[in-house]
């Protein structure tokens, strides 16, 4: 069984996406966290068998909004590491024999990359991640509960990625890497997303829609 873990920031809390806060107005950036969220959601159930949505807070509300087999849990920790680190121990704990973690602010990531990252798991690969132009990545598939990929990381810097893979590689891991693509944190990412229209089509049809809504203001 197949088991995706997504971790997000709840789009009703009003603090999403503050990066992107010179150019959108908190309704806006709520409105493009709730579409990212509900694309990369969307390509989970075409990858996996078991999703879970480890959120902060986590209100519950969303699950009445999808017709999917979400299962909404609460994030707990103190940085992103820790975050994902008991998000993974939560469903190894559950018996999952591999699992993929992704954020949602990748909208260009494909559903089929997903499938090939747990095909590569089950076929002897021990981690996959998939780099982000920033330095750091926007999905990690293990085929165990690797903590120490998390440890002593500097989450939010440009050696996010390049530590992770030394981290791995430092204890003897069969590591292998996905194709860069771009994470969406500030407003030249979005301005970028036109240059992908088409592709988002497939790989986030909401974020495309949301983009075509506020392409005057993006593109002022």
């Amino acid at each position: 069984m197949r088991t995706l873990i997504v971790m997000a920031k709840n789009p009703q809390s009003g603090n999403v996406m503050t990066r992107l806060s010179d150019c959108l107005s908190p309704c806006e950036r709520a409105e493009l966290s709730d579409a990212l969220l509900f694309d990369a959601l969307e390509k989970a159930t075409k990858a996996a068998d078991r999703i879970f949505c480890f959120m902060v807070p986590n209100t519950g509300n969303l699950a009445e909004r999808l017709q999917m087999e979400v299962s909404f849990e609460s994030q707990s920790g103190s940085d992103l590491g820790e975050r994902i680190v008991n998000a993974v121990h939560s469903v190894f704990e559950r018996g999952a024999k591999k699992t993929v973690v992704i954020g949602t602010d990748c909208p260009l990531l494909e559903a089929d990359a997903i499938v090939s990252v747990f095909e590569a798991l089950e076929t002897g690969r021990d981690a996959v991640i998939g780099p982000a132009n920033d330095g750091g990545y926007y999905l990690i598939g293990m085929s165990a509960n690797f903590e120490f990929l998390f440890d002593e990381i500097q989450w939010g810097g440009g050696d996010v990625l390049s530590d992770t893979i030394e981290a791995g590689k430092s204890r003897g891991l069969d590591l292998s890497l996905l194709k860069n693509l771009p994470d969406l944190d500030h407003p030249e990412d979005l301005a970028a997303l036109f240059n992908h229209f088409e592709q988002l089509e497939t790989t986030a049809p909401r974020t495309k829609e949301w983009l075509k809504k506020n392409q005057a203001k993006i593109e002022s």
